[in-house]
């Protein structure tokens, strides 16, 4: 037995899938409330290219990443 409360077993089932895709993308779980960020495109960005620098050794630095997160705003912007 879970000794879980029948409403949490009900939005655990009902939100199965949004959680199996977080816990595939390593999100962090504990977090009471997902919230939507404005730019969440421009750090996903950022992430892949700091892994990409990253997996050739080379440094990345935070004004670096500063300068490219604007340069990827104002693209979107500009869409």
């Amino acid at each position: 037995m879970l000794n879980i409360s029948q409403p949490l077993l009900n939005s655990l089932l009902k939100f199965r899938s949004d959680i199996e895709t977080a816990v595939q993308k390593n999100v962090n779980l504990m977090l009471k409330k997902k919230r939507c960020r404005k730019g969440e495109d421009v750090e996903d960005a950022l992430k892949e290219l700091f892994l990409k620098v990253r997996e050739k050794d080379a440094r990345v630095s935070g004004p670096l990443l500063r300068q490219k997160a604007e340069d990827l705003t104002k693209k979107k912007g500009q869409r």
